[in-house]
């Protein structure tokens, strides 16, 4: 028995120390655990000022986003701004993809923005300087992003949804008979409303100010959704 035990011991002893010299490849930090920071999140996003510089280097050619006068461009940024602006431009075109050649011929176009549904009463696309319809339900496809518009009943609607935990399907499926917008378009919006949170629910309803609100995302489902705001209509 003693022998046992003394074997047992040593047997223990060894474990820990090869333990001890374990490459660490196979150890994990916490905090990466916790807070995962993909390279590709990172290297999308996107600020105002960015957005501004590059617009006019931007335009729809009909069924996808292209960049003019990219080696320019390239010369212009910072290399991490141009790779930005390059992952945001591929991510819209993957969710336009996904649009039929019928689909895209009930969007109007006018300075690089696609719309479904109802239109901006004053159009001045290029930033957030535009007179919204009121009681306006319908999507602005932007090469950077896009803008969610709710009606008042909608947006009450929308805000019981998120408070009720509701996930992108079932506020899409919601959605579905107030948009005349792609399905994709559609699942692409709802999704990234749901992942905003819980916490959009109650903002929604502080902002409207009985026409409705329309919420400003930087970035598409599925590679980064940047919440950038809800605003009254």
């Amino acid at each position: 028995m003693k022998i046992f035990r003394k074997l047992s011991l040593t047997a223990l002893v060894s474990l820990m120390t090869i333990g001890a010299f374990t490459p660490y490849a196979h150890a994990s930090n916490p905090s990466e655990k916790t807070n995962p920071v993909p390279a590709e999140e990172v290297d999308n996003r996107l600020d105002e000022g960015l957005i501004d510089a590059v617009d006019q280097n931007i335009e729809f050619d009909g069924d996808s986003y292209i960049i003019k006068n990219e080696s320019e461009l390239e010369t212009t940024l910072k290399a991490e701004e141009y790779e930005a602006v390059v992952n945001k431009v591929e991510e819209t075109n993957n969710i336009l993809s996904q649009i039929t050649e019928e689909e895209m011929a009930e969007a109007k176009v006018e300075d690089g923005v696609l719309t479904f549904g109802d239109s901006a009463a004053e159009n001045d696309f290029s930033t957030n300087d535009f007179e919204v319809m009121a009681n306006r339900n319908g999507i602005d496809i932007l090469w950077w992003g896009y803008r969610v518009y709710l009606s008042d009943d909608l947006t009450r609607t929308t805000a019981q949804l998120i408070g009720a935990g509701a996930g992108g399907a079932a506020i899409a499926a919601k959605w579905a008979p107030w948009f005349s917008a792609p399905t994709a378009v559609v699942k692409a919006v709802a999704a990234s409303v749901a992942i905003a949170g819980a916490g959009v629910s109650g903002t929604l309803l502080a902002v409207n100010e009985g026409n409705g609100v329309y919420v400003r995302f930087t970035g598409l489902i599925p590679t980064a959704v940047i919440f950038t705001g809800v605003h009254p209509q």
